[in-house]
């Protein structure tokens, strides 16, 4: 659920991004998706926030995103009238490669101080699988699944990018003119933030990516496939 190009123009840009998040939510709504992943910041009061919150109230396994603080030692939270909504708190961080800045795998978990967050992807996961995550030193359990993923090297997993166009994104105008595209949505994971490139403020390069940088949200996206196909890419 894309806040694209044509979105970001209808809501007036920045000023306009939390009242499009709303309404593109109060739209597939109806549709019943299995689970919201909203791959935003929302750490400080902004424009629209009476809007989102009524719309963050009424989404079913809402995920909401927080980002370690440059210090490390604390996290960038949402604000209580957010959070009190979500069914999880998942992290964001990307571990680009250190030698050509690919980013090629993700960490499943990252600890500010004594706080521990998993990904964002992962607690998507566990909210469809309705399961606890059960951890040995060497991988991961999420109801019948076991990912690969080992203590020693950070819990990381290697993202299994997806072909073009296999993980759908459509744009929160689009619905405005085609309210039909929000049966897409029905029982599925939705990843809701930024694409527009003037807007995002994460973006990654991919073994895949040819010049084109993607957007954060997708390489997200593209980690609950990974995840949710059981496609690890393993030594």
């Amino acid at each position: 659920l894309a806040i694209d190009e044509n979105t970001f123009s209808k809501y007036s840009g920045l000023v306009g991004m939390r009242a499009a998040l709303a309404d593109g939510l109060d739209k597939i709504r109806p549709a019943h998706p299995a689970a919201v992943v909203v791959d935003m910041i929302l750490a400080e009061p902004g424009n629209g926030d009476d809007q989102l919150e009524a719309a963050f109230a009424g989404t079913h396994n809402l995920v909401l995103s927080c980002d370690m603080r440059p210090d490390g030692k604390t996290w960038e939270e949402p604000i209580e009238r957010f959070r009190k909504s979500a069914a999880a708190v998942g992290e964001v961080h990307a571990d680009p490669d250190r030698y050509d800045a690919v980013s090629r795998d993700l960490p499943l978990e990252k600890v500010a101080g004594h706080d521990r967050r998993w990904t964002i992807s992962l607690e998507a996961f566990r909210l469809t699988k309705s399961a606890d995550i059960v951890e040995t030193p060497y991988d991961l359990t999420v109801g019948n699944v076991r990912i690969p993923s080992d203590f020693e090297n950070g819990r990381t997993i290697r993202v299994r990018y997806a072909p073009p166009n296999v993980i759908q994104q459509i744009g929160i105008a689009d619905l405005d003119r085609d309210l039909g595209l929000a049966n897409r949505f029905t029982g599925k994971v939705v990843f809701a933030g930024v694409t527009a490139q003037s807007a995002v403020r994460d973006r990654v390069m991919t073994p895949y990516s040819n010049g084109v940088i993607m957007p954060g949200i997708e390489m997200n996206a593209n980690a609950y496939e990974t995840i949710a196909r059981q496609m690890f890419l393993v030594d």
